[in-house]
């Protein structure tokens, strides 16, 4: 090959690269988000591949509501879709206010009504059962519990996912180390990609068993580890700060929160 047909594939390669894929590997996630749009509606052959990171652009956005409807819509054309590194499930959800369902759990009730949606998919089951899990409304919220303990009984990410989800409940009665080490081995069982949500609550569990050197440790995993997962990551820095300051630990304190 000579010198010359070599600097030809490099600046092919160079021009052929997406400007989408670009500005997201430059976390410039709200440019990224509009290129992914547009190409979506040009390249119908990817619309998969672009509409998955127009999830991960939301969720790096902290467009939570957002990363909902787009996740909805890839399983609308793709009930059995597997895209579960992204899947925008409610771990650190903010309190839920008395009053009518959010717009977010209408769009999950209407997502799991079998005239309107015969076969939703695991995934998108997964997603609406989590969201509605944390309604302000006990029938709601029931219904969300009981298909996550339906999820929790199969196997694959959906079903750890599922189980985790579901430890929203246990964590404020943990008391003992053993019960900590059950999910820590747990989320240890689960591939890297789907390890955020669960690592955040393993934090909580940490502190709630009175550990909180090791809640610490788990929550600074999300912002060395999962930077784009911007709610989580705003939620455990605060954690982790607010336990560092308790162990007496103030200059860490601020160093964390910086």
């Amino acid at each position: 090959m000579t010198m010359l047909t070599l600097l030809f594939i490099l600046s092919t390669s160079l021009l052929a690269e997406d400007p989408a894929d670009v500005a997201f590997q430059k976390k410039d996630h709200a440019t990224a988000k509009i290129l992914y749009g547009e190409a979506r509606d040009k390249d119908k052959a990817n619309w998969l591949r672009y509409s998955a990171q127009i999830v991960r652009c939301c969720i790096a956005l902290g467009e939570s509501d957002q990363a909902v409807q787009e996740f909805f819509l890839i399983c609308r054309v793709d009930p059995q879709t597997t895209l579960y590194d992204c899947i925008p499930l409610p771990w650190n959800p903010p309190p839920a206010a008395p009053g009518a369902p959010k717009m977010i759990e209408r769009t999950a009730t209407e997502f799991l009504d079998p005239l309107k949606n015969p076969s939703p998919g695991t995934a998108a089951t997964l997603l609406a059962a989590g969201i509605l899990s944390v309604s302000a409304q006990a029938a709601d919220r029931n219904r969300g519990l009981t298909l996550l303990g339906r999820l929790a009984q199969g196997e694959g990410p959906a079903a750890q996912l599922a189980s985790a989800m579901l430890w929203k409940q246990k964590i404020p009665t943990l008391r003992t180390p053993n019960e900590l080490a059950f999910l820590e081995n747990a989320v240890e069982r689960m591939p890297e990609p789907l390890r955020a949500g669960p690592y955040f609550l393993l934090g909580q569990a940490a502190k709630s068993v009175g550990d909180r050197e090791k809640a610490v440790l788990y929550w600074m995993r999300l912002p060395i580890l999962y930077s784009e997962q911007k709610l989580l990551v705003d939620a455990a820095v605060t954690e982790a700060a607010d336990a560092l300051e308790k162990l007496g630990r103030p200059e860490q304190a601020k160093g964390v929160r910086r």
